[in-house]
C-alpha cells in the first residue's frame, strides 16, 4: 500500500497539473508543450513538426506557447527541451528541490509515459550532435548538486554516481519500489540528511 501511494505521487509529479490536459499555469502548459514535443521529436523527426502539429497535441493555444517559449521553432524546442529536463532532474525553476529519492522516482514517472524521451537522450547527447551542449549543461547543473551532498567525492565519483542515478530511472526491469530502494542505500549519506 506504502509503495502504491508513492507511486502515485511521483506520477503525480511527473504529469502536468491540472489533470489530463495539464494545468493552467505558465509552467505547466511549459511541460505539456515540452511533452508533446517529444512525441512529436520521436514520430517526425528533429523539427519535422510544424507548430499547428504542437498546438493540438498539446492543446495549448499558439500565442500561448509563442508567448511561453517562442517566436520560432527552434526556440520553442530549446525552451520545451530545457522546461522537461529541468523537471527531469528535479532542478525546476519554481524553486522547490526535490529529495534525490523524489527525483529518481518523479523521473521514472516521465520515462514510464514518456518512453522516447530516452531514445532522445541517446540519440542527441552523443558526440557531434547540435544538442550535446545543451545536455552537458544540465548534466553539470545536476552533478553540481551532486558535488554538494556529496563533498568529499572526487569529481570522477560524481560522474559515476551521476551514471548510477540515470541506470535507476532509465532500467526498463527496475520496479520502482526498487529503484528507490537502490537510491537510499547507494546515497545514504544524502538521503539521511533529508536530500
Amino acid at each position: 500500500m506504502k509503495e502504491r501511494k508513492r507511486e502515485e505521487t511521483a506520477s503525480r509529479r511527473a504529469a502536468p497539473a491540472g489533470g489530463e490536459n495539464g494545468g493552467n499555469t505558465k509552467e505547466e502548459k511549459s511541460f505539456r508543450v515540452a511533452l508533446s514535443m517529444f512525441s512529436l521529436e520521436a514520430a517526425q523527426g528533429h523539427l519535422q513538426w510544424k507548430v499547428t502539429d504542437l498546438v493540438r497535441k498539446s492543446q495549448v493555444s499558439r500565442t500561448l506557447i509563442y508567448r511561453y517559449l517562442g517566436r520560432n521553432k527552434g526556440e520553442i524546442f530549446s525552451n520545451a527541451f530545457r522546461c522537461f529536463i529541468e523537471r527531469f532532474y528535479g532542478l525546476s525553476s519554481t524553486g522547490r528541490r526535490m529529495s534525490l529519492p523524489d527525483v529518481i522516482e518523479t523521473s521514472r514517472a516521465l520515462m514510464e509515459t514518456h518512453p522516447e524521451a530516452v531514445i532522445f537522450y541517446q540519440k542527441w547527447r552523443a558526440n557531434g550532435s547540435p544538442l550535446r551542449k545543451e545536455f552537458m549543461k544540465i548534466e553539470e547543473r545536476f552533478q553540481k548538486r551532486l558535488r554538494r551532498l556529496f563533498p568529499d567525492k572526487a569529481a570522477e565519483d560524481i560522474v559515476v554516481l551521476h551514471a548510477v542515478i540515470h541506470g535507476l530511472v532509465t532500467a526498463p526491469f527496475l520496479t520502482a519500489s526498487q529503484a528507490r530502494h537502490g537510491c537510499e542505500r547507494l546515497l545514504k549519506p544524502a538521503t539521511a540528511r533529508g536530500e
